[in-house]
Formats: structure tokens, sequence, C-alpha cells
């Protein structure tokens, strides 16, 4: 995906001026996306670029194609808590695709 193409991305999904992403500390933090029930996985090099533009630390054991059953840990993440409030929200929806 295109830098310009992304920023577009952030701009109609949750702007710049985010304030609910604001109510929170901007602490480093760790978090995980989880599945939540079964189905293939697939828009894991999107999020993970998503996951970079904003600086978050991402791994996965999964690649495109993948069965996933629920609760299986789709991404690891390691950033600041509003950078990955916001980055999870856009990268739901290419992992939903």
């Amino acid at each position: 995906m295109l830098l310009t193409e992304l920023e577009g991305f952030i701009e109609e999904d949750i702007g710049y001026d985010d304030v609910s992403c604001n109510i929170i500390p901007d602490c480093r933090v760790r978090a995980e996306v989880i599945a939540k029930e079964f189905g293939i996985v697939a828009g894991l090099s999107e999020a993970t670029q998503i996951f970079e533009y904003f600086e978050i630390f991402s791994t996965t054991d999964f690649q495109d194609g993948d069965l996933v059953k629920e609760n299986d840990i789709i991404f690891n993440l390691d950033g600041g808590a509003r950078s990955i409030l916001k980055a999870e929200r856009l990268a739901l929806n290419f992992l939903e695709e």
C-alpha cells in the first residue's frame, strides 16, 4: 500500500484529531489482536504497514490464507497506547474483509 493511500485511510477512518484517543494516558503498552471466530487470515501485510506507520512493533505467526480459530492471537503489539488504539481500528478493517 502506498503511503498516500495509507494516510488517506487514516484520515477517512479516524481523522487527525481523534479525541477518543486523548482520554487515555500515552504510555507504552502491549496488546494482542485476537480472532473472535474461526476464519481465514487475510490483510496481514496491510495491517503490518499500519502498525509500522504508527511506530508499533508487531509480530505474527500467521500468513495470509492460514486458518484461525476463536481466541488465536493474530498479532502481538508493543507501542504507545494511543498509537495502538488508532492503528488497531484501521488494521481491523483490513483483517475483517
